[in-house]
């Protein structure tokens, strides 16, 4: 234990602003005095490509099944953290059905941390299937109305509920720039599930229905 906490404080002496080599180089070095540091592989894994990212995550995730997700311990915390990598990396490579899959496996294990259960909706709206969870109002309202309008479902009370909780909204789907924490906050919850609303590119349209 005395050996990972070592290599834990290596990690946190990192500001994040040194050159890339030499972080890279930190994280192996911390990964080397104590293989249980599977923090510093969930970051170095970071600077790869995504197919070497997964290729690496996917080894040692694999290794390190053994570890008991029941607990609440630093083993675990980082294992769980690894697998949510591994998640966001399927979702960068537009690998959907396995990021399905791996968020399931998350849920399962630890309920809804990383907000998995509004990953959770947004896949399965995506692949038509049934929800087994629920999620955030704001979320749930995004993902319903770019389900919606794929099918021609009328749902501009809907849009009108979303806008009233996102009242940045129309400024960023008029490419009106602010730099305060609402039009952060909306401008994120986009960028997350972009890769449905660009399967779906007539819902922004929709959403900037003057009349709603």
């Amino acid at each position: 234990m005395e050996r990972l906490d070592e290599a834990l404080k290596m990690i946190d002496s990192l500001r994040g602003d040194e050159p890339l080599e030499y972080i890279k180089k930190t994280l192996l070095e911390a990964y080397a005095l104590d293989n249980d540091c599977l923090d510093a592989m969930t970051l170095y894994s970071r600077s790869l490509y995504d197919t070497d990212k997964e290729g690496l995550l996917s080894r040692i995730l694999d290794d390190r099944s053994d570890i008991d997700t029941r607990k609440d311990d630093i083993m675990t915390r980082q294992y769980m953290r690894m697998l949510y990598e591994l998640y966001n990396t399927y979702k960068d490579q537009g690998k959907l059905p396995l990021a399905l899959k791996l968020a399931r496996k998350i849920y399962s294990m630890k309920g809804d941390i990383f907000d998995i259960e509004s990953e959770i909706y947004a896949l399965e709206a995506y692949f038509d299937k049934e929800h087994s969870v629920t999620c955030t109002k704001d979320v749930r309202l995004l993902i319903d109305i770019i389900y919606d309008y794929e099918r021609s479902v009328p749902c501009l009370s809907k849009v009108a509920a979303l806008k009233k909780m996102l009242p940045a909204l129309d400024d960023i789907l008029d490419d009106k720039e602010a730099d305060d924490e609402e039009h952060f906050r909306t401008a994120e919850l986009l960028r997350k599930y972009a890769y449905y609303i660009n399967r779906v590119p007539g819902v922004i349209s929709y959403l900037r229905k003057s009349d709603v």
